[in-house]
C-alpha cells in the first residue's frame, strides 16, 4: 500500500512526422488503482520502500498518433475538447510504499513504522535546498511523497529531443488532473467516542502543496484527505483534484506535487502504509 501521486499533464501536441490517419489509434490500457495491484511473491520477503516512477498508457507518443488522427476527420477547433473529454493525457506516477508514522509531537525526527527514522528515498532526487527549505519535517508535519515535475513525459522522449528547436517549442505543460491515492490511519483510539468511524473531530490527515525553485508555493496549500476517527484499520482512499482546484491553478511547468502527512494535538498519529 502506501501512497501515490499520478499527474495527468498535456502539452502543445503536433502531429508526428509519420503519423498515418489511415489506421485507427492503438488502445490504451485500462486505467486502475496501482494500490488495488497484487503483490509479487517476492515483495512479502523483499518489501521495496523505494518510490516508484513510472509513465503509464498512453504515452506521449500515443497522444501524438491520437491527435493526428481525430485532426484528419474533425475541425480543428474540436480536437482539443475531444482529447480533454476522453482524458488523453499522458500520465507520470509516483508511489511510496514506506511504512511512516507522523505524531503530532516528536522528538529526534519523524518515526517509522519499524522504530527507524523517516527517509523517504527521495532526498537525493529533490536536493539538499529543498529538504532544508521547501520540504522541511516539523512536529505533527512530514512529507511523505513528492510528485515528478510537471511535464515529465519520459526519459527516453525527453533525451531524443533535448536541445532541438521542436523540443524548446512543446516544453512548456500544463497539469489537467492529479490524482492521490492513499492508505492510512489514526491511532485508533480517542477521548471522543461518539465520532469512531466516522470522519468528524479528526485530527489526522494529508494535505499537498507545490514545490518550486526548492520552496513552498505560497498559498499552494490545502487538505485533501482525513482519517477515519479512532480507525482500527488502514483504509484507501482516493482524491482526484481537477484543474480548477486551488492548489492546480497555481501550478506551473516543471512544479512537484508534494503530499504531507499531518497529525494534531497530543495523542494523534497519522500512520502510512
Amino acid at each position: 500500500m502506501g501512497a501515490s501521486v499520478s499527474q495527468y499533464a498535456d502539452r502543445w501536441l503536433p502531429a508526428p512526422l509519420n503519423a498515418s490517419p489511415t489506421a485507427p489509434p492503438p488502445q490504451t490500457l485500462p486505467a486502475s488503482s496501482p494500490l488495488s495491484q497484487p503483490k509479487g511473491f517476492m515483495s512479502y520477503f523483499i518489501p521495496s520502500s523505494e518510490p516508484t516512477h513510472k509513465h503509464r498508457h498512453p504515452t506521449v507518443h500515443d497522444t501524438q498518433l491520437i491527435y493526428a488522427y481525430i485532426a484528419s476527420r474533425l475541425p480543428g477547433e474540436l480536437v482539443g475538447r475531444v482529447m480533454d473529454e476522453a482524458e488523453i493525457w499522458p500520465v507520470c506516477w509516483r508511489a511510496q510504499r514506506a511504512k511512516m508514522v507522523c505524531p503530532s509531537r516528536v522528538k529526534g525526527g519523524i518515526n517509522m513504522l519499524d522504530g527507524g527514522l523517516w527517509e523517504t528515498g527521495q532526498e537525493a532526487e529533490v536536493g539538499e535546498a529543498a529538504v532544508e527549505r521547501g520540504l522541511r519535517c516539523r512536529n505533527g508535519e512530514a512529507w511523505y511523497l513528492v510528485s515528478s515535475p510537471i511535464g515529465c513525459f519520459g526519459e527516453q522522449e525527453e533525451e531524443q529531443e533535448a536541445g532541438t528547436e521542436e523540443h524548446e517549442r512543446r516544453r512548456k505543460a500544463w497539469v489537467k488532473k492529479v490524482v492521490i491515492e492513499t492508505s492510512s490511519r489514526d491511532q485508533g483510539w480517542s477521548d471522543h467516542r461518539q465520532h469512531y468511524g466516522t470522519y468528524e473531530g479528526s485530527h489526522s490527515w494529508f494535505e499537498i502543496s507545490l514545490l518550486r525553485n526548492d520552496q513552498e508555493v505560497p498559498g499552494s496549500r490545502a487538505e485533501i484527505q482525513f482519517n477515519v476517527h479512532a480507525g482500527q484499520f488502514f483504509k484507501e482512499h482516493t482524491n482526484v483534484l481537477l484543474r480548477d482546484h486551488p492548489t492546480l491553478r497555481l501550478a506551473k511547468d516543471g512544479d512537484r506535487v508534494v503530499l504531507w502527512a499531518k497529525a494534531l494535538y497530543p495523542g494523534w498519529v497519522n500512520a502510512v502504509k
